[in-house]
């Protein structure tokens, strides 16, 4: 009665299927062999989430009233002969108390299950990572057993080795490193030997051109008065300058002459010349007084000055010519030019004329090319020869050497 809510008119019932409790119960069962069901005061079970329940999880209403007394219970109990996890809570407004059951094997069945399933992952994943550690560390070693064996070879002096590998990472890098050095040592060893060999062979053309200066002046000498005394004056005077010329070319052993010795010694070999070929080398020196004062490495404008007599005026056909030497000083460089107006070098013999080792007997070739080695190591790289030729008109050698040591220093 709207008018007194304590006077009662009617009820009005409401009617629900079960089913639809059973499918909430169900969803609420957290494994496969837990129950939850909703009870009433008179023991009855209203709906359950399992059509077949143990009797001995159905609670009396006493149990239910002392476990659900402050609203909610949870905790574990032995119900018949399991041991169980039991939750109750009473629904409000209502003799209804929701009840889930769970035994305690299945929380750990699923425990060892999950544990079960950790220890598969672990294994799979251990083996996966054995695998890939294996075959990684396997081609990590395989590399360096191969740059280990390479390097025993290269120890023993096998120097023809050269490893090939397609790996990009540090032992990649390595085994590059290693080809790179093992090429390295390989010239090395190889310009070695033949630095050796050119020694030998130098050592060999010394012993074998070495004449006692004493015996070489002595005999000069005697033909020098054999030929005053028979009244030959022509021979007197070549022997005279012969002496003079291999005094210059020996220089006591020193290896280091002033340029004034040096270009006496071009001057006797130039009048031996004349001697032999009766006057038809026109030489001149012009020489500024300063380049005097300084000092050379002995010998590099006699094979010159021999190269452009032989196979430039000679070469003529009036076997006529003149020789010209002139030398100045600047910015602390000594230049020597030497020019001849003999029958000059072909173009493509001049570009090689300095790198090209030369058959041809005597200083043409391997004589210029000699020259310029030695004062390239004695001076350096930026020092050494340079040519210049015209076919038919002649030829210009320049000499570059640094203004280094005066002659009163030595």
């Amino acid at each position: 009665d709207k008018s007194n809510y304590l006077n009662f008119l009617g009820f009005v019932r409401i009617d629900i299927l079960e089913k639809n409790l059973s499918d909430i119960l169900k969803k609420a069962s957290s494994t496969k062999n837990s129950v939850t069901y909703i009870q009433n005061s008179k023991n009855e079970i209203i709906s359950s989430s399992s059509e077949k329940i143990n009797n001995n999880w159905i609670l009396d209403s006493s149990d239910l009233e002392n476990y659900s007394k402050n609203g909610m219970y949870y905790g574990t109990r032995d119900l018949g002969k399991e041991h169980v996890i039991l939750a109750c809570q009473k629904l409000p407004n209502s003799d209804w108390t929701l009840v889930s059951i769970t035994p305690f094997s299945e929380i750990t069945a699923v425990g060892k299950e999950l544990q079960n399933q950790m220890l598969l992952m672990f294994l799979l994943i251990s083996t996966a990572a054995y695998i890939l550690a294996y075959v990684i560390s396997s081609s990590i070693t395989k590399n360096i057993s191969l740059l280990l064996k390479n390097i025993r070879l290269l120890k023993k002096g096998d120097f023809n080795i050269e490893i090939t590998t397609k790996s990009n990472d540090e032992i990649g890098e390595l085994i590059e490193n290693f080809n790179s050095m093992s090429a390295r040592l390989k010239f090395l060893v190889d310009e070695q030997y033949r630095i050796g060999l050119e020694a030998k062979n130098a050592e060999l053309l010394a012993l074998q051109a070495q004449i006692n200066p004493h015996f070489l002046y002595n005999t000069l000498d005697m033909i020098n008065w054999s030929a005053i005394n028979n009244n030959v004056p022509e021979i007197s005077d070549t022997v005279q300058t012969l002496s003079r010329f291999y005094k210059l070319s020996l220089s006591k052993g020193s290896n280091i002459i002033p340029i004034r010795n040096e270009i006496e010694h071009v001057k006797m070999y130039m009048e031996i010349q004349n001697m032999r070929f009766e006057n038809i080398f026109d030489f001149q020196v012009h020489i500024d007084e300063e380049v005097y004062q300084y000092t050379t490495i002995k010998i590099i404008l006699q094979p010159i000055v021999e190269n452009s007599v032989l196979h430039g005026i000679l070469q003529k056909d009036d076997r006529s010519g003149l020789i010209l030497i002139t030398g100045h000083v600047s910015e602390g460089v000594i230049t020597l030019k030497v020019q001849d107006n003999g029958i000059g070098i072909k173009p493509e013999k001049l570009k090689t004329i300095l790198t090209h080792k030369s058959n041809t007997n005597g200083t043409h070739g391997y004589g210029i090319r000699n020259i310029n080695e030695r004062i390239k190591l004695f001076y350096g790289e930026q020092y050494g020869l340079e040519y210049n030729s015209v076919p038919g008109k002649g030829t210009t050698v320049i000499i570059r050497i640094p203004a280094g040591i005066p002659v009163q220093t030595q």
